[in-house]
């Protein structure tokens, strides 16, 4: 195995000219926002610092390393930079500086990076190729989607199914094109294959791929839809989020909505049936409100933060996903995270990180690449564990 880098203890200085690694203290960093993709994560310090770990083989933890060498704990993003949000697809990241200035790193195969290149990948942030300027940012498998600062939607990257929204499937774009409509949005989620947002109104439209009805649409049709189309339901909603296959949103009342594949029980209505269709979640075994909700772009799995900081999870549940001591699947809202109080969540696939109101982050499953960020020996991890 090559050996890692342990650089929770790293930063980056100049001397001589030269960038060399310099001694931080990883106790007095605390962060501010989280993200996650396959096999890694990344996260902003509250002075807007990017620092990523774990798999690295695209160059999406953006350290400047090409020979795609994994990282067991936390490094800093190659960058004088200072980000307000961060986000995380399959391979490749995003993040947004206060002017409202995208960048990106990583995987490039299909111009997620937004820069207007081809060159397969970037292992340091890149600037996305625009004028524009961004309030919010979100990345999918392999595109990426933002809103302006009068909620227009852009997107760019893999356009397979729609997924882009500018009724130009499949061609790939490799700079931000405008979603094919009037409409204005306040937030927006890019997932695997396809992207939802929801109007000022709370309004859900989605597009792309509806493989197991993620779209939401109804009427038995599994069609995909290359520009928004609205979820078939008179709900409004005050967030959405995205999985592999599905969707789910969350009402100003705190009740969750979800629709898609559920073929692990990811939808949370105790059940195995997929649905094109808004169907309620379970939240019977809940101690408290709802206040967020997480599917990650490359996740089979949902989870919920209520507002005194505990974690519920449902669907995929192999590896530790829930951070629940145990090993297995669930078809309704199950305690996760144990031990720890977090204001945010966020999932992907094999692992789930969670950011307490201190500004620590912990995280829970899958370490064969580092992605607990640990520094630890790889192995599996069924409680949360503390990031270095």
């Amino acid at each position: 195995m090559q050996k890692r880098i342990r650089a929770s203890m790293l930063a980056l200085g100049l001397i001589s000219g030269l960038l060399v690694a310099v001694p931080v203290s990883a106790s007095s960093r605390t962060y501010k926002a989280i993200s996650s993709g396959y096999q890694f994560a990344c996260a902003l310090t509250t002075a807007g610092k990017a620092y990523c770990w774990g798999k690295n083989h695209l160059g999406q933890l953006g350290n400047n390393d090409e020979s795609g060498a994994d990282q067991d704990a936390p490094v800093a993003v190659y960058t004088g930079l200072k980000f307000t949000s961060i986000t995380a697809g399959y391979a490749h990241v995003c993040a947004l500086t206060k002017t409202g200035t995208a960048y990106c790193w990583g995987y490039d195969g299909t111009g997620q990076l937004g820069n207007d290149d081809y060159s397969g990948m970037e292992v340091v942030p890149v600037a996305v190729v625009t004028d524009l300027k961004f309030k919010s940012i979100s990345a999918g498998e392999n595109h990426t989607c933002a809103l302006t600062g009068t909620g227009a939607a852009y997107c760019w990257g893999y356009n397979t199914d729609g997924r882009l929204g500018n009724g130009d499937a499949p061609n790939d774009q490799h700079v931000p094109v405008a979603v094919e409509t009037a409409l204005r949005f306040k937030s927006i989620a890019a997932s695997s294959y396809h992207t939802c947002a929801l109007t000022k109104a709370g309004v859900a439209y989605c597009w792309g791929a509806n493989t197991g009805g993620q779209l939401g649409t109804g009427g038995g049709v599994l069609d995909e839809h290359d520009t928004p189309f609205p979820v078939d339901t008179d709900l409004k909603f005050a967030s959405i989020t995205g999985g592999t296959y599905h969707t789910c949103a969350l009402t100003k009342a705190s009740i969750v909505y979800c629709w898609g594949d559920d073929e692990y029980g990811q939808l949370g209505d105790g059940t195995n049936s997929d649905a094109n269709t808004p169907v309620v979640m379970d939240i019977s075994g809940v101690s408290g409100k709802i206040a967020s909700i997480a599917a990650g772009s490359t996740a089979y799995s949902t989870c919920v933060v209520t507002t005194k900081g505990d974690v519920y999870c449902t669907g995929y549940g192999e590896y530790g996903v829930f951070g629940d001591g145990y090993d297995g699947d669930s078809t309704t809202l199950v305690p996760g995270a144990t031990g720890v109080k977090v204001k945010t969540v966020v999932v992907s696939d094999y692992n789930g990180y969670g950011l307490t109101k201190a500004g620590k982050v912990y995280a829970w499953g899958d370490d064969s690449d580092g992605n607990l960020g640990n520094g630890a020996d790889g192995e599996n991890r069924y409680h949360p564990v503390l990031v270095q």
